[in-house]
């Protein structure tokens, strides 16, 4: 799959909840920028998608969560993924407190972040943001 196909995906497949795209190792940027435009997205599988991982990309994955809907997000094995990455995708942004409330009828909690065996993020990076959602 490239990033011509996502973007096709993302086009036609407005409702789409769930995306896996786990070993697709041609997809890039292009692909996250179209996939931030998926509204009702509630699980993304980047799983060694190994071209995943830029600032910019970041941002696009920053933008699937700020329309509420994400619940799962797994980045495991993303070689590209870095303290830097880290940064763009949750630096400033706002974790709405009622996304905290323990209501399984809720649909818009974020419950799963997969960040498995990518080796190029370090404990401070993790602990400054996580802290910073919590503020």
């Amino acid at each position: 799959i490239t990033d011509s196909t996502v973007e096709k995906i993302a086009q036609s497949l407005t409702k789409l909840q769930h995306l896996d795209l786990s070993f697709c190792d041609k997809i890039s940027n292009p692909s996250l920028a179209a996939i931030a435009n998926m509204k009702s997205l509630r699980s993304l599988n980047l799983t060694a998608c190994s071209r995943i991982g830029t600032q910019e990309g970041m941002k696009s994955l920053k933008t699937l969560l700020s329309h509420r809907k994400l619940q799962k997000l797994v980045l495991s094995r993303c070689k590209l993924i870095t303290d830097s990455s880290i940064t763009a995708l949750f630096h400033d942004f706002v974790l709405d407190r009622n996304m905290a409330i323990d209501d399984d009828d809720r649909d818009d909690k974020f419950l799963h972040l997969d960040l498995s065996y990518c080796e190029n993020i370090t404990d401070q990076a993790l602990e400054n943001e996580i802290a910073s959602l919590t503020d």
